[in-house]
């Protein structure tokens, strides 16, 4: 059974929003560890260290675009800080390009498994011209609940594209993969560190809403993100954020 977890606990904030009834997180499935779900998409410690141990882990590649502290020398998406607050800051994020590949599902993490693995081989070489591409942070996770009556949800789960390939992408060759280009945007954002279970995920998002809409801020309470930046095997200084974006208000 999927259980509304977010509406439940912000929907006495929205009885004058019709924009906010459709706030659902109805992520379920198995204990996880954040990026064995995310980053690395592997539900336990064995399988993120056995990914660890895969060569092609060693595309690391220092960056001198490697952005603040928690991107830990590779490249990431460029941001500036618009306003901070206690509980979320505003971010506007330059425009990017990203390789993503979608999965439906109702396990999370079982999505994310799929995803990851799909992107991992195209950055290993699966790709024109069999380019071996450096790893990026973070991995983002764009999640679309389902409202269905078994809760599938939409995963679009991207790899940054690094920046010396922006211009000039390497063309995946699985139909499962593609390139997107996404325009500068403006985000709001709540971190947390640790290892995130799927019910910490929800929590966070459940804060950040409830955040966002005692400032009176214009949010797209449809989709979110749960962006990552740390491998499996980093056991401190973890990084982990969600995301809701900007929505302009209506001009009716």
């Amino acid at each position: 059974m999927c259980i509304d977890i977010l509406q439940n606990r912000i929907s006495h904030r929205h009885t004058n929003q019709q924009r906010h009834q459709n706030i659902s997180m109805r992520v379920t499935g198995t204990t996880t560890m954040l990026f064995a779900c995310v980053v690395f998409s592997v539900c336990t410690y064995a399988r993120a260290e056995a990914l660890s141990n895969v060569p092609e882990l060693a595309l690391r590649e220092e960056s001198s675009n490697a952005g603040p502290w928690f991107c830990h020398g590779i490249d990431c998406p460029k941001f500036t800080v618009v306003d901070k607050k206690e509980a979320y800051e505003t971010r506007a994020y330059e425009a990017t390009k990203w390789a993503s590949t979608s999965v439906q599902g109702i396990k999370l993490d079982e999505a994310e498994r799929i995803g990851f693995m799909r992107l991992f081989n195209y950055i290993s070489g699966e790709n024109m011209p069999a380019s071996k591409i450096p790893m990026t942070a973070p991995v983002k996770n764009l999640i679309t609940p389902g409202q269905g009556p078994f809760c599938g949800s939409n995963f679009t789960i991207s790899f940054f594209v690094p920046y010396k390939y922006q211009e000039n992408t390497p063309a995946p060759t699985s139909m499962d993969v593609s390139l997107t280009s996404e325009d500068a945007v403006q985000v709001y954002v709540r971190s947390f560190k640790g290892f995130a279970k799927e019910d910490k995920i929800v929590t966070e998002a459940a804060q950040l809403a409830e955040a966002l809409d005692n400032d009176g801020v214009q949010y797209d309470p449809e989709t979110y993100v749960f962006a990552g930046y740390d491998p499996p095997f980093r056991p401190v200084n973890r990084h982990n954020e969600i995301w809701f974006f900007n929505k302009p208000a209506s001009s009716d």
